[in-house]
């Protein structure tokens, strides 16, 4: 009886130790896949793809604006075209405020819109390749019907336009670069919340008196 008493509490330790063997592998394995699944420091990175340049630039298809219809001028009497005109070089028509984003499709338009037209300029470098900028797409249209009239909000497919990209030295996508009377004063890299545009844009209308 002691012999087999003995040897039910030998096996009984052997299972225990087996047991938390088992269990101290299992919490390493796990250990060893979070890490890898999640490594340090990766939830403070705002979410980015990085860029490569095209080996070719693909052909634009943005539709272009087309210009309205002529008006009829045969329904109108001459006094009241005569009244019209004067009127319209007394006072030529405001410029209307933006309210959706202005895609820039050459690099004449991006000299235009964004370094030569003073200001403030919000412009979104983005690909259609990258899964973040498609998130932050309905931001950017956000961001310029918030700032209509006071901030100019351009997008730039850096697919088509790799020119601004080798310009700027862009590593990374999507990226957004804060332009002021024609110079970068910042850089946005990656995905990130709108607060966070709109801190930057408020501080540079503030010291611009807007």
């Amino acid at each position: 009886m002691v012999k087999k008493w003995k040897t039910r509490k030998k096996n009984r330790r052997k299972t225990a130790l087996i047991a938390t063997l088992s269990g101290l592998g299992i919490l390493v394995v796990s250990g060893a896949i979070a890490v890898l699944m999640f490594p340090p420091g990766a939830e403070s990175q705002p979410q980015q793809t990085p860029y490569r340049e095209p080996e070719t630039e693909a052909a634009t298809d943005f539709a272009r604006d087309v210009p309205p219809p002529a008006p009829d001028k045969s329904s109108t009497s001459k006094p009241l075209q005569e009244t019209f005109r004067r009127k319209a070089e007394e006072a030529p028509p405001a410029k209307p405020a933006r309210q959706t984003p202005l895609h820039i499709e050459t690099m004449r338009d991006f000299d235009t819109h964004v370094l030569d037209a003073g200001g403030i300029c919000l412009v979104d470098l983005f690909s259609n390749r990258c899964p973040p900028c498609q998130v932050l797409a309905p931001t950017i249209s956000s961001l310029a019907r918030k700032y209509a009239g006071k901030v100019t909000v351009c997008k730039v497919n850096v697919d088509y336009l790799p020119a601004v990209a080798r310009r700027y030295g862009i590593r990374a996508i999507p990226t957004i670069l804060i332009v002021k009377d024609g110079k970068v004063v910042n850089y946005l890299v990656g995905l990130r919340p709108e607060a966070q545009y709109v801190a930057v844009l408020d501080r540079l209308l503030a010291e611009a008196g807007r």
